[in-house]
């Protein structure tokens, strides 16, 4: 059995803007370049408290730990949505997700590291206005309960 398939049953949906292109180095995957747009990262919690897990990414200033640090660290970059999805692994939503037609692959490996068989966990958004919501309902239909948390900045 894969790794990622035994991973936690509490897994996320991020969503990213970023507002202006971004090149960011990052020591496993080199030097990458984010055009300005809208990015959706997939991401499991498998901790005590998966909230304050998923909270984390919505800071600017933290510990460089993962891929999408890097993303969400930087200036040009904002999580504006968080969908947090309990008793749903992140191999699930990798499923749902890679086949929808409004999404593409951007960076191959990156925070995939764990499920090497996934072509990247962060995915961008070709349209953004239906696309938040229509994410929101897919989940819901497949996760025991969703939360949904987005930034004051946008509220």
């Amino acid at each position: 059995m894969s790794r990622c398939k035994v991973m936690a049953k509490v897994s996320y949906v991020l969503v990213i803007d970023v507002l202006k292109e971004v090149t960011i180095s990052i020591k496993s995957l080199g030097t990458v370049i984010f055009e300005p747009g809208t990015y959706i990262y997939i991401g499991s919690a498998n901790v005590k408290n998966p909230l304050a897990r998923v909270l984390r990414h919505f800071k600017r200033n933290k510990r460089v730990k993962w891929h999408i640090d890097y993303l969400t660290s930087a200036p040009e970059a904002r999580v504006t949505t968080a969908i947090v999805c309990y008793g749903l692994t992140e191999e699930a939503i990798y499923s749902t997700i890679s086949q929808l037609e409004f999404v593409s692959v951007t960076v191959r490996g990156f925070g995939s590291t764990d499920c090497r068989k996934h072509a990247t966990h962060l995915f961008k958004l070709e349209r953004r206005k239906c696309s938040i919501q229509h994410l929101v309902n897919l989940l819901s239909e497949q996760c025991k309960y969703v939360e949904v948390v987005a930034s004051y900045e946008d509220l």
